[in-house]
């Protein structure tokens, strides 16, 4: 299944795809306010895949969405962000944050438009210590630092509760059983 605005009338339509048939194409036929933001990110990344985009509005709701068209197995939606308003004639804040750690910030937006955001144009939030804190990382490289473990043997006995086992395993240690497993592939 995958979605995009066919007749260019503000809402989704939806294609589904049918192995071995034609697919199906249902029209949207609702009469409520949207916002689609049209992302364009630098030379590696043209549509701004994983680019975030919050809205702002009716003071301090919010909708979140993340540019990822993929859907399935050679399918596809179209790479435009869609935000459905319902009634919302106004949009407070606009934020989109790239991935490359600039944001965008657009404020009082209209709806009903397509709305067209260069990353090129975003400024650099890293300098924000509030923003800083979510681009922290989450790994640190501990490559030559060395694990405080050493290997125990187990006194169990497979054989009690698995008397179909061909050896009793757990008196190998890990490596021995690693370098069995590949021998015998």
């Amino acid at each position: 299944m995958a979605y995009a605005d066919l007749d260019n009338d503000g809402d989704l339509d939806l294609v589904i795809n049918n192995v071995d048939d034609a697919p199906f194409i249902y029209k949207n036929n609702a009469k409520t306010n949207f916002l689609r933001l049209i992302l364009r990110g630098g030379k590696s990344n043209p549509f701004g895949y994983g680019a975030k985009a919050t809205i702002y509005y009716n003071n301090g709701e919010k909708q979140v969405n993340e540019l990822s068209p993929t859907r399935g197995f050679l399918s596809s939606s179209e790479p435009i962000l869609h935000f459905g308003l319902g009634k919302i004639d106004k949009i407070d804040k606009v934020e989109i944050n790239w991935n490359n750690g600039k944001i965008s910030i657009l404020t009082n937006i209209k709806a009903n438009q397509v709305l067209t955001i260069n990353e090129k144009d975003a400024t650099d939030s890293r300098r924000d210590v509030a923003v800083q804190r979510l681009y922290t990382p989450n790994f640190t490289e501990i490559t030559h630092k060395t694990l405080d473990f050493k290997h125990q043997e187990s006194d169990f006995n497979d054989f009690k509760k698995r008397f179909y086992y061909p050896i009793n395993y757990l008196k190998w240690d890990p490596l021995w059983l690693l370098q069995m497993s590949m021998a015998m592939d």
